[in-house]
């Protein structure tokens, strides 16, 4: 086991307040912890949509960049023809993205009650099929 001598004892108490205030400094500049956001109004609901790749897919991502024109959402019982469009966060996107996890791409507060579907409108020049469009 190892004993610290008085010298020691001196450059580990400088290194432990170098270590702190780099530490408070660098909270100072990047915080991590915010204020949560506020609870949405009475009778709404935060909807966030993300793209994912389904698990066990297997095959080459597409190049280049996929753009996103629209997302819409459908409420349950509204007419065939009637959907919500969601406004995006993110117009486009890189396939290669979804190997690392998600890519969000809305991020909304909606009036509370059953939606049965979404759909997802990529570009006409995107090399990804779109299976459902408007």
């Amino acid at each position: 086991m190892a004993q610290a001598t008085p010298g020691m004892r001196g450059r580990i108490s400088i290194a432990g307040l170098v270590a702190l205030v780099i530490h408070l400094a660098a909270s100072a500049v990047f915080p991590s912890h915010i204020s949560p956001p506020p609870p949405p109004p009475p009778g709404h609901g935060q909807l966030l949509v993300r793209l994912v790749r389904p698990g066990g897919e297997q095959g080459r991502l597409p190049e280049g960049q996929v753009p996103v024109e629209a997302i819409g959402l459908h409420r349950a019982g509204a007419p065939a023809g009637e959907w919500v469009r969601l406004p995006l966060i993110r117009t486009e996107f890189c396939p290669q993205e979804l190997l690392g996890g998600q890519v969000w791409v809305a991020d909304v507060l909606l009036p509370a009650g059953e939606y049965d579907q979404i759909r997802v409108h990529v570009g006409g020049r995107s090399q990804v099929p779109a299976k459902s469009g408007y």
